[in-house]
């Protein structure tokens, strides 16, 4: 009798070890699907020994995966996401993750940002609004009308970490096209000109380190990846 149950405990205990690791990865990547705007592939695996502290929403490695997954408008074209000591707990009726992000990657493209900053109202006054990515500097091109006539502007800069899910554009030189401008007004313009990356909508402890230019494109990255 006491084989048989010793022989019970096994069997539920092995089936706790494949079950629950694939259960909690499907709950953690409904979660990230919820808070998203859209997405085309969110894929997450999860390990834990034993499983069972998976009841207690306890999960020893979590990786994340996914494409084209948009949040707040921005599509980011691929996310890459490592985390230990994975907690997941109940919050206004969604799942909020909290542990330590071991590794991170997120690539944005420029097409994807460019039609990001057509969303943004703040953006409204100025026309024609383009960023082009280059590897040396971010190069902002756009027009606004003073005194009935419209005025190019080319803005250069760079992305800045500000918090772990935020980056900001800062300007560091505007050129304002055959057109003479104070100088308080050009620091009032690339005040306008700044704008924000948010990724909080991601349900995800993020630990973003830096962002790194590329021809077209951009590289959020985080622990393990900034030497990559």
């Amino acid at each position: 009798m006491k084989k048989i149950i010793l022989i019970l405990i096994l069997v539920i205990l092995l089936g706790t070890q494949f079950f629950l690791p694939s259960y909690t990865a499907e709950q953690i990547a409904n979660s990230i699907k919820a808070e998203v705007d859209n997405y085309q592939t969110v894929d997450v695996k999860v390990k834990s020994v034993p499983a069972l502290k998976l009841l207690l929403k306890s999960a020893d490695e979590v990786q994340v995966q996914g494409q084209n997954i948009v949040i707040d408008r921005l599509q980011l074209a691929s996310l890459q996401a490592h985390f230990k000591n994975l907690k997941v707990q109940e919050e206004q009726e969604r799942q909020v993750i909290a542990g330590e992000n071991t590794k991170l990657y997120i690539l944005l493209r420029e097409k994807a940002l460019n039609d990001y900053l057509r969303t943004k109202e703040e953006l409204d006054i100025f026309n024609r609004i383009k960023v082009d990515i280059t590897p040396q500097q971010v190069i902002l091109n756009g027009a606004i009308s003073i005194l009935d006539a419209e005025v190019n502007l080319q803005l250069t800069g760079d992305f800045v970490v500000v918090k772990d899910k935020k980056i900001v554009f800062q300007s560091d030189k505007l050129a304002v096209e055959n057109f003479l401008i104070s100088t308080s007004s050009i620091e009032q313009l690339k005040d306008k000109l700044q704008f924000e990356l948010d990724l909080r909508e991601l349900p995800l402890p993020l630990d973003v380190r830096q962002v790194k230019l590329k021809s077209d494109e951009l590289e959020i990255i985080g622990p393990s990846s900034e030497n990559n």
